[in-house]
């Protein structure tokens, strides 16, 4: 059973509403539903202070310590909030693809694409059935090298495998799959998609989270305050619903906005 975690202010505006409410104390409602296989227990807690007393909520829990729950709520000791990047890497990786297939002229196209661990080589294989000679830049080239060897073989096509972050400079439309941990040089006027808010300021216009429709049993279970995104990234790590991986966003959002597939083919 996946468990979540739901924090809902009082009103406090009217100071003796905010003595009432600090004298009745904090309210925890928990919700079972079932669906697809799963259950869900969506737990909300009413908090009167504005903040978790933990007692309360651990009592809720009955010893459940992974919480589902907005990264803006503070976790009380002893409960970990869960965090995966494994399905919005399969998400920027199908909206990537959706872009390079609706991009007028592909071949004309800049491409890069930074996986240091990589995490995601077939990814060269299907951009190289779209664009020419991409540049992948990888710590780890054996994984990167079998795809190139692979594609030069079946599709005729090239790239080039590196670790020098600085070939990113000559692209316009960079692809990280994993959440940027480090400086990487980018073009201001370059797009970049990656999974995740970046760690570091970058250049470039950035695109770090996805907005998905999950299926129908799926949306009904999914508790309020939670992201498709980040629902689903617990459906597919959690339950092994791995055939959400195969979802192409409805669109990606970043600091500047937002773009669909569509959209953002017409920009780069």
């Amino acid at each position: 059973m996946l468990t979540s975690l739901n924090v809902i202010p009082f009103d406090n505006k009217n100071k003796f509403i905010k003595i009432f409410n600090s004298i009745r104390g904090d309210k925890v409602k928990s919700a079972v539903v079932r669906g697809g296989g799963i259950a869900v227990n969506q737990l909300t807690y009413y908090s009167r202070s504005g903040k978790i007393k933990p007692g309360k909520l651990l009592r809720a829990l009955g010893g459940e310590k992974l919480i589902l729950a907005d990264e803006n709520v503070a976790m009380p000791e002893g409960l970990t909030r869960f965090c995966s990047n494994n399905f919005s890497e399969r998400l920027c990786v199908n909206m990537a693809l959706g872009v390079l297939r609706k991009i007028k002229n592909p071949l004309d196209l800049k491409l890069g694409i930074f996986d240091p661990e990589a995490h995601s080589p077939d990814l060269l294989f299907e951009a190289l059935k779209l664009c020419r000679n991409p540049v992948t830049v990888t710590f780890d080239l054996l994984p990167y090298d079998r795809i190139r060897r692979m594609a030069l073989s079946e599709l005729g096509a090239s790239a080039v495998i590196t670790r020098r972050t600085s070939e990113l400079l000559n692209c316009d439309f960079v692809i990280a799959p994993t959440k940027i941990c480090a400086y990487i040089p980018i073009k201001k006027n370059a797009v970049l998609l990656t999974a995740g808010k970046p760690y570091v300021r970058l250049f470039g216009e950035i695109y770090h989270s996805y907005a998905v429709t999950l299926p129908e049993v799926f949306e009904k279970l999914k508790p309020d305050g939670l992201s498709a995104e980040y629902f689903g990234s617990a459906l597919y790590t959690l339950c092994g619903f791995y055939q959400l991986g195969s979802l192409v966003p409805l669109s990606c959002y970043g600091e500047t906005g937002g773009q669909t597939v569509g959209s953002l083919a017409e920009n780069i």
